[in-house]
């Protein structure tokens, strides 16, 4: 007698199987579905759709048992050829066919979906009429795999952290908790509804387990696809005891995602590449205690609204705000309102930190100061006076904003560049954006075109050769564009491949169908590399000569590569200075001329980037 021992070796081999086992020029036996065939007389492309992606096949005339007019698209069946190397092919191989079995075919010549086609361009309705045929398309099956992924994330996070892994009822008598419709029906003459959420189970059964979690559909009676609910979903939930604080609860979904991010990363690239998905950077996601954020709410409305910053620290002086606490709100524009900048008070917390802490310390020990005698009015003069230190740069501000909230707030990078921007480009990022109504984007495949912004992001590679090339995410102010750089392009420009720095790239589109348009780099250039020019307008040449060597002092100091060219307005005259007057324009010195000549007579003139043969 035999005895099935576990899983049957298979003599199909997978696609992870040919790259990781197989060999160049080794015969192997590889089964799947005809996604589309391409021929091209005496040569054709079969792919072949498997549950790991596409497959690409090569039949050629005399070199295999059979003719290519025996297949057909939809149909199975299992190849048998040589493996080869192709890095122009799916996954970089492909299989030379010497023979074919046909293990099934469709019924009809015609499919209802043209299911190889990049993206399926037809309604939701038909999507969900032909859904077994549908989710066949490489994209729409896609979707289906980054949630499998999520949801292995959640599962395999939990059971780290020592879950246990619960099934709870769908049909009940009540709903579990308000906010939501529940779907109703009858159960043996009796009325019932669908489970809108497991949260009852999970917290009886935290009284069992400690730590439990499941993953399973939740329903609510509601239209579906709205901004609030979907009427089916998948829910992942967890429910923990013996916490701390609410603190536990963030940190235990921080982990999940910090988890879910690098497993998708990981394992599920080939999805995120079909779908051109650009997962978010979770690797320090900036948090308040609710705590916090209770007792600054509740002393507001119990006192009235914080004077000054040293009001707020006395005020809530023995609760749990922190240095850090300080800080973060500081970096964040929580205070703009508080009489000072942002800069005088990163200067000036930790004084009035120490003050106050020493003041309470005093008070506690019966200890009296000077501060104690004092009349009310007198006490002011006592308090540690704002620096004279003005404000932070806007791009600092914003580079505070984007590290404690993960967002630019009270504006963006770009903005004060945008004359110099829309001067230099040719199209904005949004150009290269696939619009679903148009069904194409504005940028035409191989078009040289000139895009502008702010490096946001750049992933390392290196080529078979050893050779280094860069993806780059550039931001304007309309969205994000990916940028690659192969390794000549990297070479010449590595020193300006940092992220935040803000450059031109001349470069020649890449865009394929039904996917947001890429751009391959062939030049770079510094924001601060365009040249400039300085206009300075003065009414007469009398007015010129008689405020020409204080203008000349206001110039000395500054040095760089902008022309300043003078410009009398009563004869229509201009004079470009000579090169050793060239300045570095910024806002300082404009500031400055301005308020020596008036707002009207300063210029800057933004040239267009030279381009470089």
């Amino acid at each position: 007698m035999e005895y099935l021992t576990g899983v049957k070796p298979k003599e199909t081999k997978e696609i992870s199987e040919l790259l990781e086992q197989a060999e160049a020029g080794a015969k192997v036996k590889v089964n799947g579905a005809v996604h589309t065939i391409r021929d091209m007389g005496t040569v054709a492309f079969v792919i072949l759709r498997k549950r790991e992606g596409l497959l690409q096949c090569v039949y050629e005339e005399g070199s295999a048992d059979f003719e290519l007019k025996d297949m057909k698209e939809a149909a199975t069946v299992e190849v048998e050829g040589i493996l080869e190397e192709n890095e122009k092919a799916p996954n970089g191989i492909e299989i030379r066919m010497e023979s074919v079995k046909i293990l099934s075919e469709p019924e009809d010549e015609m499919m209802p979906l043209a299911i190889s086609k990049w993206k399926l361009n037809t309604s939701l309705e038909a999507k969900l009429n032909y859904r077994s045929i549908s989710l066949r398309n490489i994209r729409e099956r896609a979707k289906f795999r980054i949630q499998e992924g999520l949801t292995r994330a959640f599962r395999d996070f939990l059971y780290s952290q020592e879950f246990t892994e619960i099934h709870t009822p769908k049909i009940g008598a009540k709903g579990a908790e308000g906010g939501a419709n529940i779907f109703k029906l009858e159960y043996f003459h009796r009325p019932a509804v669908l489970a809108q959420s497991p949260q009852f189970y999970k917290q009886m059964m935290v009284g069992v387990f400690d730590r439990v979690f499941e993953t399973a559909p939740v329903f609510r009676a509601e239209k579906h696809n709205t901004k609030r609910h979907l009427n089916e979903y998948t829910s992942l939930d967890f429910e923990m005891g013996y916490i701390d604080g609410f603190e536990d609860i963030m940190a235990m979904e921080t982990g999940f995602l910090q988890y879910a991010m690098e497993l998708l990363k990981k394992d599920y690239a080939r999805e995120l590449k079909v779908l051109g998905v650009e997962l978010p950077d979770v690797s320090k996601i900036p948090a308040v205690k609710f705590a916090d954020i209770k007792e600054i709410v509740a002393e507001r409305k119990a006192n009235g609204e914080f004077k000054n910053l040293k009001d707020f620290i006395e005020r809530m002086s023995g609760k749990d705000i922190n240095k850090r606490t300080i800080e973060n709100f500081i970096k964040s524009g929580a205070f703009d309102e508080l009489g000072g900048t942002r800069k005088q008070f990163m200067v000036i917390y930790v004084q009035i930190l120490d003050q106050v802490n020493r003041e309470k310390k005093n008070s506690m020990t019966g200890q009296m100061s000077l501060f104690d005698i004092v009349g009310e009015e007198q006490k002011s003069e006592f308090d540690i006076p704002l620096p004279n230190v003005g404000e932070y740069e806007k791009s600092t501000k914003l580079a505070f904003e984007k590290e404690v909230l993960g967002i630019y707030l009270s504006g963006h990078p770009m903005e004060e560049y945008e004359e110099q921007w829309r001067k230099g480009i040719s199209k904005t990022t949004q150009d290269f954006q696939f619009d679903e109504e148009l069904g194409f984007s504005r940028v035409r495949d191989g078009a040289t075109e000139i895009i502008g912004g702010i490096i946001a992001g750049k992933t390392i590679k290196y080529t078979k050769n050893n050779k280094t090339m860069a993806f780059l995410l550039l931001e304007d102010l309309f969205g994000t564009v990916e940028v690659i750089v192969f390794p000549g392009e990297y070479e010449r420009y590595h020193t300006l491949l940092n992220e935040d720095e803000k450059v031109f790239i001349t470069g020649r589109a890449n865009v394929e169908e039904d996917k947001n348009g890429k751009i391959i780099c062939e030049q770079i250039t510094s924001f601060d590399s365009v040249k400039r020019e300085l206009w300075l307008q003065f009414s007469t040449k009398e007015e010129f000569e008689a405020k020409e060597q204080e203008l000349y002092g206001k110039l000395h100091d500054s040095d760089g590569r902008d022309s300043v060219v003078i410009y009398i307005s009563s004869i229509k005259a201009m004079k470009r200075l000579p090169n050793n007057y060239n300045i570095c324009i910024n806002q300082e010195i404009v500031n400055n001329l301005t308020n020596f000549l008036g707002e009207n007579n300063v210029k800057v003139v933004e040239k267009s980037i030279e381009k470089r043969a």
